[in-house]
């Protein structure tokens, strides 16, 4: 899809960045493991606790593996169940199918299952893969907008498809997921250790205090490397979002040739979310804020944004529009 070479240059760059975090957390948290076994192996010799450094490695090995294999196969099973989400008859919504299969067919991408879900905020996004991608509207979404602003709706979603920008995205939030993982395992761990030093049937006072001393710092050591990586990569994947998004807005202005009605589509979309109750939004959108096409609420000014402001995508569109 169509993107200025300014764009394409920094979300190439951001896109490595993302893709180099994964083996960056790797090797940073195997040298702080191994180095503290090393250090602490000195003092209190604990045999296994050395032996089980290899271990400590393919374990973390395995989880980022499954961690990868889940973000592809189950964040679309979550999103439906999320909704209760169900295939639309073909012949309920045959102008928003049409558009739909003629924006694919436009953009050279097999056409998008249609899925349309009861909700009281509009919204829209894309799951699945480009092969057998599903895109969801919202009912509310659809009696928000009118036909030309639904059409540019749509091929915002189909520019997504094109970019294969869910693959894109779900790769990005492994890392970020995989370090939430090690940060509640480290703390399940730590709170298993003070309480074995009392369990005098496991281990004796003095084993386990000797087995606590070198643990804790252990399970400390993989906790902090992790809470820095998922800072840093849970950045790094927001602002890979905010280039995508962008992106997807050229692309589907390449489409319809029309960046006046995505814009209008983006405010009216805006402007009713903001007077949508917050428990609507927490129900009928769990888990989707990285994927709608305008983001779901506001934040807290400190974590990154799923999605670039809206303002600012608007005053791009309407910069293209003045052309």
């Amino acid at each position: 899809m169509a993107a200025t070479w300014q764009l394409r240059v920094r979300t190439l760059v951001a896109f490595l960045l993302v893709l180099a975090t994964p083996p960056l957390f790797a090797c940073a948290l195997l040298w702080a493991l191994v180095s503290l076994v090393t250090l602490t192996h000195a003092f209190v010799p604990v045999e296994p606790l050395t032996e089980a450094t290899p271990a400590v490695a393919a374990i973390t090995l395995l989880a980022t593996v499954v961690a990868v294999f889940g973000s592809f196969v189950g964040r679309t099973h979550d999103v439906f169940r999320s909704f209760d989400a169900a295939t639309v008859p073909s012949d309920e919504y045959p102008a928003v199918e049409g558009m739909l299969s003629r924006l694919a067919a436009h953009a050279d991408v097999p056409v998008p299952t249609l899925v349309v879900v009861p909700a009281t905020a509009p919204n829209a996004f894309t799951a699945g893969r480009t092969g057998d991608a599903t895109v969801v509207v919202t009912t509310a979404l659809l009696d928000t907008l009118d036909d030309d602003q639904q059409r540019a709706i749509l091929a915002h979603e189909i520019a997504h498809v094109a970019n294969r920008d869910v693959a894109v995205m779900s790769g990005a939030y492994v890392l970020p997921s995989l370090t939430d993982w090690l940060v509640t395992v480290s703390k399940s761990s730590i709170r298993r250790t003070i309480g074995n030093i009392g369990a005098a049937s496991m281990f004796t006072l003095r084993g386990a205090i000797a087995w606590a001393i070198v643990s804790v710092p252990l399970v400390l050591t993989t906790a902090l490397v992790a809470v820095v990586f998922r800072a840093a990569s849970t950045a790094l994947s927001r602002v890979l979002g905010h280039y995508r998004e962008f992106a997807a807005d050229e692309g589907a202005v390449a489409l319809t040739g029309d960046p006046g009605a995505l814009a209008s589509a983006l405010e009216r979309l805006d402007a009713s979310i903001e007077t949508t109750p917050q428990s609507d939004l927490r129900t009928g959108h769990s888990g989707i804020e990285a994927l709608g096409v305008v983001p779901l609420g506001s934040t807290d000014g400190l974590t990154p944004t799923t999605h670039p402001p809206t303002d600012r995508r608007i005053e791009r569109l309407r910069a293209i529009a003045d052309e």
